[in-house]
């Protein structure tokens, strides 16, 4: 388990030079942090996993990808859907909001309704899965 920013730096891809943009430290705070590859200029946002059931079901259902140069494990569809929900209705972000309308209209029926439908019911963000799935069906 990584603890500390120091623990999580030799996970970083070999022969980069990777600069941490975060104020204190995330794992204290179960919080969002980002890496941005110096001379490639990526930016990479990583995200401590809360100690709450909805986390460790999102952690659990991670996909493994790979990508040219190293492997990384994403969230599902349906759970960056349900966390970008929650940060929609905890900021009023219309930005998150459309993000997850973004991805559930990529997903189309690929997307596991009875999942997303009980987990918005446990994070009560109900009323914007509805709001999101109205959406996306009017602009298939």
């Amino acid at each position: 388990m990584i603890t500390s920013w120091l623990s999580f730096a030799p996970a970083l891809p070999v022969g980069s030079t990777w600069t941490l943009k975060t104020p204190r430290t995330p794992w204290e705070h179960r919080s969002i942090f980002n890496v941005i590859g110096v001379s490639s200029g990526y930016k990479v946002d990583l995200i401590v996993r809360k100690d709450r059931p909805f986390s460790i079901e999102e952690f659990s259902r991670r996909r493994r990808v790979e990508l040219p140069t190293f492997v990384v494990s994403m969230v599902t569809a349906e759970d960056a859907i349900l966390s970008k929900l929650e940060w929609s209705q905890a900021g009023g972000s219309d930005r998150q909001y459309q993000d997850a309308v973004g991805i559930a209209l990529s997903q189309g029926e690929l997307l596991d309704l009875a999942y997303l439908r009980r987990w918005a019911a446990e994070l009560g963000v109900e009323n914007e899965l509805r709001r999101l799935l109205s959406e996306r069906q009017r602009d298939r």
